[in-house]
């Protein structure tokens, strides 16, 4: 009991007493003197009381350790109350001593009770624990070991670390007390640890994949490039950069299509070979990508490419470049070689004509027309041998009992390239 406590029960006694003097000498009005003595008696043998109270209250009644049981109660309190968060931990004093110590993480770090125990200190702590391969390699040196995560609690340079204690996997907070010492609690994190594994190996797989597939496109020969449903860049091959060099730099993910075809066309001023404005160039290249337009044939700096775009599921489209440079020459080449032998041709006098093997009509020249008297409609390149073998018959060129009126022997002894004559009815 405090001590004021003691006083006042003293003074509740003498109190009474009081009361008790007052109420005899309102009954005793004689005045006699053996009655005054006795009521003089009591009263002071109830002070005498009082103060004997008083001294034995605060004497055996007061307890000099309340102090201290109180702070253990507090204590007992609170490891109990961090204890039934599931969740073990461990206090350190200045001197790295322990403090306290969870029954929970003694039992799961399965150590002694010596380890553990209040004044234990954390240096046999973890000799103990390295000396059993806690720690991982058995080769490791353990007094550094040890030195090491001594000064890791003292330094604490990182307020969170994780620890492994068997199967578990736990998370260690550890702050500093303002008297220097460290509280360090452990969250049971494994099924985290687990599911953050299996997530890492499920993004380690994509990227693999995704590794696969941009070697894959990479070894391809022709551009190619691939934009979301937004007309946004999602990936391209350093091939379809390179045929877009002029824009190199702004082919990167998340660019707009029509951005990159106006930049470009600014820099390069390619709508001034079509004879368009910028707005008439890019729109024109923005609707054959949203109609999936393919095999337009367009030069880009000195270099004709073919565009075929393939729409994707998802409303995106890839994009396929093909330098078709080398065959476009040859098509150039041959028109010209085309032209020049029918200029050469129409400036002969004789009617000139030339079939594939096949029978299908090739070059001709006008001169061939007039003495045949072919139409010009009946002229054009793969006509059939047999269509004008059929015209000569139903416009009587032939007479009935020769073999030119016979279609099928016309057209056998076509195949024989062998020269012959024959006599025009018209």
């Amino acid at each position: 009991m405090p001590k004021w406590g003691s006083i006042a029960v003293g003074l509740l006694v003498f109190g009474l007493t009081l009361v008790l003097w007052s109420i005899t000498g309102s009954f005793d009005r004689s005045g006699a003197p053996e009655t005054d003595w006795f009521r003089h008696i009591i009263l002071a043998l109830s002070a005498g009381l009082s103060l004997l109270i008083i001294y034995l209250l605060i004497r055996f009644g007061t307890d000099k350790s309340g102090g201290n049981n109180s702070v253990s109660a507090v204590g007992e309190y609170l490891t109990k109350a961090l204890d039934s968060t599931g969740d073990g931990f461990f206090i350190l004093d200045p001197n790295m001593k322990f403090v306290a110590f969870s029954e929970r993480l003694r039992v799961l770090a399965d150590l002694p009770a010596r380890l553990s125990a209040p004044g234990a200190s954390m240096h046999d702590h973890l000799i103990y624990r390295a000396e059993r391969g806690d720690y991982g390699d058995v080769d490791i040196d353990i007094k550094q070991l040890v030195a090491n995560r001594l000064e890791f609690y003292r330094t604490l340079e990182t307020d969170s670390v994780e620890e492994r204690f068997g199967e578990q996997v736990f998370e260690v907070i550890r702050k500093r007390a303002s008297d220097g010492s460290v509280i360090a609690i452990f969250h049971d994190i494994t099924y985290r640890s687990e599911w953050e594994a299996e997530i890492k190996q499920s993004r380690d797989a994509v990227e693999r994949e995704r590794g696969r597939l941009r070697d894959a496109i990479e070894a391809l020969e022709v551009g190619f490039a691939m934009y979301d449903s937004d007309e946004c860049l999602v990936i391209h091959n350093q091939r379809y950069a390179q045929m877009y060099s002029a824009v190199s730099e702004l082919l990167f993910p998340g660019r707009n299509y029509e951005e990159i075809l106006r930049e470009g066309c600014q820099r390069t001023n390619a709508h001034e070979k079509t004879g368009e404005t910028i707005d008439e160039w890019v729109k024109e290249r923005l609707l054959r990508l949203r109609a999936r337009d393919q095999g337009a044939v367009h030069d880009v700096n000195g270099r004709w490419l073919m565009d075929n775009n393939y729409p994707l599921a998802d409303g995106g489209v890839v994009t396929i470049r093909t330098d078709v440079t080398d065959l476009k020459l040859a098509e150039t080449d041959l028109e010209e070689q085309t032209r020049m032998l029918h200029a050469v041709m129409g400036s002969m006098a004789q009617g000139i004509v030339a079939f594939s093997d096949d029978l299908k009509l090739q070059v001709w020249n006008d001169h061939f027309l007039e003495i045949r008297g072919y139409p010009k409609e009946l002229a054009r390149v793969g006509t059939d041998f047999e269509d004008f073998m059929k015209y000569d018959v139903e416009h009587h060129e032939f007479d009935k009992g020769s073999p030119e009126y016979d279609v099928s022997k016309q057209i056998a002894r076509a195949r024989l390239f062998e020269p012959h004559a024959f006599e025009r009815q018209r």
